[in-house]
């Protein structure tokens, strides 16, 4: 049940990161068409994403008091009304309006998006359907790039056209076809509007953050903000100096795109794997346990104390044990096997190993 409601799921939200990125590789081209100066198609992209910071908590809000599937489809319906609004303009104030109606409603889209997907997925396979998620991002970029800078050399408004309409067919069949996890309970009452203060929320959060997660997201800060400069930069270079046709645009993000996905399938997965760092970490909530009785041997099951139930059952050092463990295992037979181990006293002890018979 569970898994055909992801599959659905993902196959809609694919076609939309697909339709999503036909108008950028033709941005460049269509800001030059309208003859807007060259620094707004920067500025239009900072309005969207201010707007959709301001507006995500009202957003995880509202879907929090209606069903996902509806909260999904208002959002491509929003997105289609900003695209809309972007196609028919032709000034400075109304490219500002466009991106700020897209920024006000994209929020309803990204934020239900990604809490449906965890609603309808069990604990176990949460972390492998977000790598799936951010994957159908990916791969939907690339095919999104090349398919709508390809029409772009023929016509940049039927670009438009056939985003806006596919993404119309999404919003509508979304609650057709997506169903709430069941029995899934929704509040009610009315928003407490102080609760999701957008700015006061961050600094609240960066005073709980040590410096090594402030030196992390320094971090990520700094790469977003070089990254987002450049791809800005980069889209209109080629089409404002070189003269590029906007299938060119798109080949170069779509082939960027291909790289960035076989790099992250083979040489990030290679690093991550010697290296043990952890790529998802998802902890679920116990109920019970099962503890020895005495001395002489036996269980029985208790309740999980109130203060272990959402603590990781594992310290950062035996799960380094572990990794180190099954990575040693995996180079003597050459390939993955299934074992079973203990911790005693916080060492790691291997059981057994055996053959990963579902393997193939």
């Amino acid at each position: 049940m569970k898994n055909r409601a992801v599959l659905k799921f993902f196959l809609i939200y694919f076609g939309f990161t697909i339709t999503s990125n036909f108008v950028h590789p033709i941005t460049p081209a269509f800001l030059q068409m309208i003859e807007a100066p060259s620094y707004i198609q920067g500025v239009a992209f900072s309005v969207m994403s201010f707007f959709t910071f301001l507006t995500a908590p009202f957003w995880g809000k509202m879907g929090d008091r209606k069903p996902y599937p509806k909260m999904i489809a208002f959002g491509y319906f929003g997105y289609a009304l900003g695209q809309t609004v972007f196609a028919a303009a032709r000034s400075v104030p109304m490219l500002l309006a466009a991106r700020t109606i897209s920024g006000l409603l994209n929020g309803a889209l990204q934020v239900n998006a990604l809490a449906y997907l965890i609603s309808v997925s069990d604990s176990e396979s949460r972390g492998k359907y977000m790598a799936y998620y951010a994957m159908l991002q990916s791969v939907g970029t690339c095919i999104g790039y090349f398919v709508g800078g390809s029409i772009g050399d023929y016509s940049l408004m039927l670009v438009f056209y056939i985003q806006i309409a596919s993404v119309l067919f999404l919003g509508v069949i979304s609650p057709i076809v997506l169903r709430d996890a069941p029995g899934r309970q929704l509040e009610t009452g009315r928003i407490n509007y102080q609760e999701i203060n957008p700015v006061a929320s961050m600094f609240t959060s960066m005073k709980k953050v040590d410096a090594a997660m402030g030196v992390y997201l320094a971090t990520v800060f700094c790469f977003g903000f070089a990254m987002m400069a450049y791809d800005n930069y980069f889209s209109y270079f080629l089409r404002d100096q070189l003269g590029f046709p906007t299938s060119v645009n798109g080949y170069f993000k779509a082939l960027i795109g291909v790289i960035a996905i076989i790099a992250n399938s083979t040489i990030n997965m290679w690093i991550n794997k010697h290296t043990g760092e952890v790529t998802t970490e998802y902890i679920s909530e116990k109920e019970t346990m099962v503890v020895r009785l005495n001395e002489r041997g036996g269980t029985k099951e208790i309740p999980v104390p109130e203060d272990q139930r959402e603590a990781p059952v594992l310290t950062d050092d035996e799960r380094n044990q572990l990794v180190t463990l099954a990575n040693r295992i995996e180079a003597f037979y050459k390939k993955p096997e299934d074992i079973e181990w203990a911790i005693v006293d916080g060492q790691v002890y291997l059981l057994q190993s055996r053959p990963i018979t579902t393997m193939k």
